[in-house]
């Protein structure tokens, strides 16, 4: 999801932190867990949660609107195309190909 509000962020986050999983949507798709990696807000910036991040390459793409450190950055000044979020901060040098289906 993108262009939502901080609030409703909020409420997703505890609407999700309060389900037991694994959630049945269908009888072929079950929800096994949720995890928070991006938020991206009206004035078109897009930041990390905790321990994720965008890479290097992204940052300088979208341009930043914070330090780059260790190859990467917590928040971009654009939404990106193509469903990419933000990934796990594993080492100095991690990928942004992962897209939301």
């Amino acid at each position: 999801m993108t262009d939502i509000s901080a609030t409703l962020i909020d409420v997703l986050r505890a609407s999700v932190n309060g389900l037991i999983y694994p959630v049945l949507i269908s009888n072929v798709l079950n929800v096994t867990d949720v995890n928070f990696t991006t938020a991206c807000y009206p004035n078109s910036t897009c930041r990390c949660e905790d321990q994720y991040g965008w890479s290097c390459d992204q940052c300088l793409a979208f341009e930043s609107c914070d330090n780059i450190t260790d190859d990467s950055c917590g928040c971009i000044k654009a939404i990106p195309p193509y469903g990419l979020f933000c990934q796990p901060i594993t080492s100095n040098c991690f990928l942004t190909t992962s897209t939301v289906l």
